[in-house]
């Protein structure tokens, strides 16, 4: 990657387990791996995806809640915008995309390719001009 970008030597990028221990050391139980750094971290307890009672007093997932409306166009979205400059497929995130926008009904992925005319529904980088790997890194040197 530095051979082909030099200018990636310039960004410290951390391992997500690291990142973690880094802001949460003391909440972590177990950091021996990824897993047990998430599932034994305190500071996650809490977090439950929340849930909504029917007419018929059953329980569903809350989909209108920001784990669905914020996470999946400004997360994972963008996530799969970068990969598909970078020539990385992403099948698992695919699904998980075509999936979720069929509830939030915006179309994220169509023919298989990111939706370019996403524009502020979506943070990926084409819609501030940025279409390659190449973009992404001169704009992050340029800042």
């Amino acid at each position: 990657m530095q051979q082909t970008f030099p200018q990636v030597k310039k960004f410290k990028v951390e391992k997500v387990q690291q990142w973690l221990i880094d802001h949460y050391g003391d909440q972590i139980t177990d950091k021996s791996t990824l897993l047990t750094t998430v599932r034994t971290n305190k500071a996650f307890d809490e977090l439950v995806h929340p849930m909504k009672k029917t007419s018929s007093g059953k329980y569903v997932p809350n989909f209108t809640y920001r784990y669905m409306v914020e996470d999946v166009p400004y997360g994972i979205v963008v996530q799969r915008a970068v990969a598909e400059m970078a020539g990385v497929k992403t099948p698992v995130l695919d699904e998980i995309i075509t999936w979720a926008q069929g509830i939030l009904g915006d179309e994220y992925i169509v023919n298989g390719k990111i939706n370019e005319k996403l524009g502020a529904n979506a943070r990926i980088p084409q819609a501030y001009g940025l279409y390659t790997i190449e973009d992404i890194l001169n704009f992050c040197s340029s800042v």
